[in-house]
């Protein structure tokens, strides 16, 4: 087992256009927004929007805090 290995949520954000496309609804709002990159476009977004994705399979993942 390697340690040195970057590790990811399955907790994703992403912003409001992506979420549009990938899902055509009003998105929740789960937190206050902070200046994050989306997971799927890979620009910098602050919509307070998660989504549940495997990280294995996402274009733009972000590491786990």
């Amino acid at each position: 087992m390697t340690y040195n290995q970057p590790r990811y949520s399955w907790t994703q954000p992403i912003c409001a256009p992506c979420y549009a496309v990938e899902y055509g609804r009003e998105p929740s709002r789960l937190k206050v927004p902070e200046a994050e990159t989306c997971v799927m476009c890979g620009e910098s977004t602050s919509s307070g929007i998660y989504i549940r994705i495997d990280p294995k399979t996402a274009p733009h993942p972000t590491n786990l805090k």
